[in-house]
């Protein structure tokens, strides 16, 4: 009840400084298609950057399924073993393991709503490594 006794002016001062404001012409945001984890499905052509002196290397994030919270494909031409889907404000945020003779692979990821390139990170802890990496969608060819 206390908190009422502050917050309660705040608000009135608030609404009286904005009733002063000119008025302006607002104009209607385009709207953007959601995205959902289906959005990620398809083939991605990968950048990573092993070193910030050397150009990135390429590779490709396949996508096969994405749904109940759960991405199928492949990274690096490794099948995923385990991995993670959601929606968070707006973005897809996924996470997949991979492995070879070195160990396992941590990938994760975000595609930006109206963004059209996923940034990502892979974690090696077999070769003790964190390497950055974008990918964008590759163009099917009719």
């Amino acid at each position: 009840m206390s908190m009422l006794r502050f917050i309660l002016p705040a608000i009135a001062l608030t609404v009286a400084a904005c009733s002063n404001l000119p008025t302006q012409q607002v104009s209607t945001p385009v709207e953007t298609p959601p995205i959902s984890p289906s959005t990620l499905i398809g083939t991605w052509d990968v950048s990573l950057y092993f070193s910030e002196d050397q150009p990135p290397s390429s590779t490709a994030l396949v996508v096969e399924s994405g749904q109940d919270g759960v991405l199928e494909g492949s990274f690096y031409g490794s099948p995923f073993s385990d991995s993670g889907v959601t929606a968070f404000e707006g973005d897809i945020l996924f996470t997949a393991v991979t492995a070879d003779g070195t160990g396992p692979y941590l990938h994760s990821g975000r595609l930006s709503k109206g963004a059209d390139m996923i940034e990502g990170q892979t974690l090696s802890t077999g070769r003790d490594f964190l390497m950055a990496w974008t990918a964008t969608r590759q163009i099917e060819e009719d």
